[in-house]
């Protein structure tokens, strides 16, 4: 199943938290947060709780021992030892996989919302490619990116088309921007930080 699809169980849910800094208006409400701070909150408790039962199954055993049950001491010990780095990998693993499946979702949602505000503000536009990637697109450091791109034809002029998307998008010469393609359509390019930008896709 592919990630994406697996991430869609957790969209009616809430919305990871995150504001794309190329738009005016962020694509996900601060309200929308619940999901992303709630795993996160969720697998430092699961940590904590495994920090904690540690050091109680050491002193509970070495009570037992005073009680002259050393096989209880061993058992208890040995049992909690053994499966806490195994509930620990399983954990990352976990959380990685759904920070995977909301970065893929949140390129998604910009790569929809991109063509809905170029098709609603240019009213001749025909869309001949559209173009989406989750991953490190820059090939350097370990971050995650969503990147989108939508190559189009229309009558207006770059400016003009700057001019009508400058409602949605702030511009630059990175991350935002419109530019002349060699076949001569345009192309909107939008880079933004994926919600879980540390996520080990970016790796």
């Amino acid at each position: 199943m592919p990630l994406a699809t697996f991430a869609e169980v957790f969209n009616e849910l809430g919305k990871p938290k995150y504001a794309y800094f190329t738009t005016k208006e962020p694509l996900c409400l601060k309200e929308d947060c619940i999901v992303q701070n709630g795993i996160s909150i969720v697998l430092r408790i699961l940590i904590l709780c495994l920090l904690v039962c540690l050091p109680a199954a050491f002193i509970r055993a070495l009570f037992s021992a005073k009680h002259k049950r050393k096989k209880n001491f061993i058992h208890t010990f040995s049992i909690v030892l053994l499966f806490s780095p195994i509930i620990l990998i399983a954990i990352w693993v976990l959380y990685e996989i759904f920070g995977m499946g909301v970065n893929h979702i949140a390129t998604k949602r910009q790569t929809e919302q991109l063509q809905a505000n170029l098709e609603n503000t240019i009213p001749d536009i025909q869309i001949v490619d559209i173009y989406s990637e989750t991953g490190n697109t820059s090939g350097t450091g370990n971050h995650v990116d969503c990147l989108s791109s939508i190559t189009f034809s229309t009558q207006l002029q770059k400016s003009e088309i700057e001019d009508s998307m400058s409602e949605f998008y702030t511009f630059n010469e990175w991350n935002c921007y419109v530019k002349n393609t060699d076949d001569g359509y345009y192309l909107f390019y939008i880079n933004t930080s994926a919600p879980f930008i540390g996520n080990i896709e970016g790796h």
